[in-house]
């Protein structure tokens, strides 16, 4: 079963819709996009993923990480913000 298919809200949540949720990263605490859907996303959903990314967060964003360390089948990105840098 996957873990971000079945996410729990055990961290903060900043943003939640139909495709996406930006919470908390158990694992480190850094911000992170989790892709609703499992698996690789289409290109489309890329881009709505960038465009919401900054849109909430703009100037701050120093790095969006892509590659998965752990969870490696269900598609999220972690956000570093220059707050947590």
């Amino acid at each position: 079963m996957c873990e971000l298919c079945n996410l729990k809200r055990k961290t903060q949540w900043y943003y939640v819709n139909e495709n996406f949720i930006i919470c908390d990263c158990r694992s480190c605490g850094i911000r992170m996009l989790v892709f609703r859907a499992h698996g690789p996303r289409p290109k489309i959903e890329h881009n709505e993923a960038r465009e919401l990314i900054i849109w909430l967060y703009g100037n701050r964003i120093i790095k969006v990480r892509m590659k998965p360390k752990k969870i490696t089948l269900h598609e999220h990105w972690h956000i570093i913000l220059e707050e947590e840098s």
